[in-house]
C-alpha cells in the first residue's frame, strides 16, 4: 500500500510540473512581484527565514526540511481583471523518511 501511495504522489507531482511548463499568454506584460502563498503575502514577502511549509520551494528550498506531514497549496491570481493575464501556482510536500 505504501508503494502505491508514493506512485500516486509522484504522478500528481509530475502532472503539476508539466502543467507549469505551459507558457502564459501575456508573460512580462506587467512587472509586478507577487508573493505566492497566504503566509508569505501576510508577511509582505519577509518569509524566507521562517519557511517551513510547501510554499517554501519558491522562497527557501531548505525550508522543505521543516515539513512534518503532507501539505498542499494552490493559488490563482488574475491581476487588474485583465483577460489572459493570470498566474497560477500549485505545490505539495510530504516528509519521506528521516
Amino acid at each position: 500500500m505504501k508503494g502505491k501511495k508514493l506512485r500516486i504522489f509522484c504522478l500528481i507531482f509530475f502532472i503539476f510540473g508539466f502543467l507549469s511548463l505551459i507558457p502564459p499568454k501575456a508573460a512580462g506584460a506587467f512587472d509586478i512581484n507577487y508573493a505566492f502563498g497566504a503566509r508569505a503575502m501576510g508577511m509582505a514577502g519577509a518569509y524566507t527565514a521562517v519557511a517551513g511549509d510547501c510554499d517554501s520551494i519558491l522562497w527557501n528550498p531548505a525550508g522543505l526540511s521543516g515539513v512534518k506531514n503532507f501539505q498542499f497549496s494552490s493559488m490563482y491570481i488574475n491581476p487588474f481583471g485583465i483577460s489572459g493575464l493570470s498566474q497560477s501556482f500549485a505545490a505539495s510536500a510530504k516528509k519521506i523518511g528521516n
